[in-house]
């Protein structure tokens, strides 16, 4: 390698070093904001459409035991409306990505509700062929209490997914913090390194260069310098030893010592 490259390496690394960390940082950051915000988003929503879902089984109790004591169109009208609703908020939390937990809590839930409405449509039709005034029915009613029970353990499952994440995204961030300082101290630790490295491959040659060019003053035409480097410095080193060998093969030169390479 050139000593202009090498030079260039020296002034470079210390430059690169804090902006490795910084890109370190900031992609880290940004992946971990980008994360939380979206599980932040998506949780809360869940969280609202959870709610949600209690209040309308709520509702669909209500609003049933009205149809089955009044039997009229308004009464079904407002029925059928909280039916809608439900099935709407249990579509959305149908789409809830978590655990296997809440997963399976959503799928009995859905089963439920479905054999619920199966029950009811089939109670509605026999009203509607034969209005009675025998009020709820009881199956309904344990159908409607096994609902809301399910629809509780819903919400509890999916607030502790959700906590679970949270804290989850909590550990992500401390690693990518850690990862981030040991990224920065093994940069530093090479940078370092390849510094040291560089001004060496600069320093020793000038130095046996110095001491090269002392020796010949002294008289001492025998030195020579290691020219196996591949660079401007290795070309100096082959000049001196061509400046010694003329040197030394001068008449009248004081020959000291042996031979020796620097």
């Amino acid at each position: 390698m050139k000593v202009a490259k090498r030079i260039t390496l020296g002034y470079l690394i210390p430059l690169l070093l804090p902006a490795i960390l910084l890109a370190v940082q900031v992609f880290g950051s940004r992946r971990q904001q980008e994360a939380s915000q979206r599980i932040s988003g998506d949780n809360l929503k869940i969280a609202l459409t959870v709610v949600d879902l209690v209040r309308d089984r709520d509702a669909v109790d209500e609003s049933s035991r009205r149809f089955f004591a009044q039997g009229d169109a308004a009464s079904r009208e407002e029925m059928k409306e909280s039916l809608q609703s439900f099935e709407s908020a249990l579509r959305e939390i149908r789409g809830y990505r978590g655990s296997d937990r809440p997963q399976a809590e959503i799928g009995r839930l859905d089963q439920f509700w479905r054999e619920f409405s199966e029950a009811l449509m089939a109670r509605e039709q026999a009203l509607q062929r034969k209005p009675t005034t025998g009020g709820f029915p009881s199956d309904l009613a344990d159908q409607m209490d096994r609902l809301r029970a399910q629809s509780i353990t819903v919400y509890q499952a999916i607030l502790q997914d959700i906590k679970k994440q949270a804290a989850d995204a909590r550990k992500s961030s401390e690693r990518t913090e850690m990862v981030a300082w040991w990224i920065g101290g093994a940069t530093l630790v090479f940078g370092t390194l390849a510094l040291i490295l560089i001004i060496r491959s600069i320093s020793l040659p000038l130095r046996n260069l110095s001491e090269g060019t002392r020796a010949i003053a002294e008289g001492k035409a025998f030195y020579r310098l290691d020219t196996s480097r591949d660079d401007e410095l290795s070309q100096i080193a082959k000049d001196f030893n061509v400046l010694a060998d003329r040197i030394r093969e001068k008449p009248g030169v004081e020959q000291r010592g042996e031979g020796r390479q620097l």
